[in-house]
């Protein structure tokens, strides 16, 4: 399974999806205004990783693809 990581600026978060959720598809790409990015993954270690190291204060899981899942 393939993963992303969406990082906001505007509102200082950080989200793991699986590549095909459904948040992932809407709102996917790079923002005009420099408001946040999303960086692709090949496993979810290194996305689990990458999300920690954003220095964001709220890192997650989406609730809808990986609703089991808990970053630290």
């Amino acid at each position: 399974m393939k993963y992303s990581v969406y990082v906001s600026h505007a509102i200082n978060k950080a989200v793991l999806h699986t590549r095909d959720c459904a948040f992932n598809r809407l709102h996917g790409g790079l923002h005009s205004h420099g408001q946040g990015y999303w960086k692709d993954f090949d496993n979810i270690e290194e996305a689990i990783s990458f999300i920690k190291s954003t220095g964001k204060k709220d890192k997650r899981a989406c609730k809808y693809c990986l609703p089991n899942l808990k970053i630290g």
